[in-house]
């Protein structure tokens, strides 16, 4: 599985995590967290922004690996997406 790294949120397999921080400014990367919730919304995957820079993921528990697979497709692009905008 693929490890997704947002500055101020960690997107690890299919867990919640949290570092609040940007890593560089040490503020919460809200902009970001918010443009990447964004994008993937407009992909077709639903994300929740919350705290102040975490991204949650919420997969049925009967998913399948091919749908997993594409909903963190759609969430790398977004992410790379965010970064490249803002």
């Amino acid at each position: 599985m693929r490890n997704l790294t947002l500055p101020g949120a960690n997107v690890k397999r299919i867990v919640e995590r949290d570092q609040d921080k940007n890593r560089n400014t040490k503020k919460p990367a809200e902009t970001l967290r918010d443009r990447t919730v964004q994008l993937a919304f407009e992909h077709g995957l639903l994300t929740l922004g919350c705290s102040k820079s975490t991204i949650r993921i919420s997969p049925p528990l009967c998913i399948t690996q091919q749908k997993m697979d594409k909903g963190l497709d759609i969430l790398e692009e977004a992410i790379t997406i965010a970064e490249n905008c803002i």
